[in-house]
């Protein structure tokens, strides 16, 4: 357990004005700063179940929602200023299960077309060229590397529906624990919030793209260590920016009382 008061005990009360995106962000990495390992741990918990999941089908798709909705949890608590721990990610599974799925439907379902098409695709593109080049007496794989380049290029274009889609439902995490405890209900409220705020998020999502090629790339340079370390850190930083900006964004005390899971859905 991991207890300490919150960084923004003072003057944290609502009817202030809008706090910024960078302001946010500028936030989120006091936050994380103030309790680094306990924060650390818990979304490292929470990364590698994710990852563990993906051996069962359609497991990491399932638990990905659930496990957002934990590591918010952790972090709304984190901010309030009470104790934490790795465990409370379960939270997620516990209390908000089939809300945070309900929440995370659009996107779970924006995932799903994203791969059928790609799988259509690389079978329409990919087979008939690789066909070709191996029945040949003299093979050629000019045809195959140009088939693997346009394949590259459409599972890119595929990310951006998926990443908008993504964006959209930002806050629906936080709103969960909020004044949203329905599923459709928070998928909603962060639709919304997004819309309202639409260029200061698409530039929160330029950042966050951004932060996470440097985080893969040092990953590959650090032989998946560097990633193991930092990919925690990307979690918990926009997780707890996407808390302090909801909060704000809705007009609520940024420090709040505890939040109890027998009584979150006030």
């Amino acid at each position: 357990m991991s207890q300490s008061p919150s960084p923004y005990a003072q003057g944290a009360g609502a009817g202030g004005p809008p706090i910024g995106v960078l302001d946010a962000l500028g936030m989120s990495w006091r936050l994380l700063t103030s309790d680094f390992w306990p924060l650390w741990t818990a979304a490292l918990v929470a990364f590698v179940v994710f990852v563990g999941s993906g051996m069962v089908p359609f497991g990491s798709l399932i638990a990905m929602p659930p496990l957002a909705a934990g590591l918010v949890y952790v972090l709304m608590r984190r901010l309030d200023g009470h104790a934490i721990s790795a465990g409370q990610v379960f939270e997620g599974f516990r209390v908000r299960f089939t809300e945070s799925l309900v929440a995370m439907l659009p996107l779970m379902a924006a995932i799903l077309i994203g791969v059928a098409v790609a799988t259509v695709v690389s079978l329409i593109v990919l087979l008939p060229v690789l066909m070709a080049a191996t029945s040949s007496p003299t093979p050629n794989f000019e045809p195959l590397l140009k088939a693997y380049g346009v394949l590259i290029g459409l599972s890119w274009a595929m990310h951006f529906p998926v990443s908008l889609v993504m964006l959209f439902l930002f806050f629906a995490p936080a709103a969960l624990w909020g004044r949203h405890p329905k599923g459709w209900d928070a998928a909603k409220c962060s639709a919304r919030l997004v819309w309202e705020h639409l260029w200061p998020m698409l530039g929160l999502w330029v950042i966050y793209a951004v932060v996470n090629i440097a985080t893969t790339i040092a990953g590959l340079l650090l032989c998946c260590v560097g990633g193991l370390f930092l990919t925690p850190v990307v979690y918990v930083w926009f997780g707890g920016a996407s808390v302090i900006l909801y909060r704000s964004w809705t007009g609520q005390p940024l420090v709040q009382t505890v939040i109890e899971p027998q009584t979150a859905a006030m």
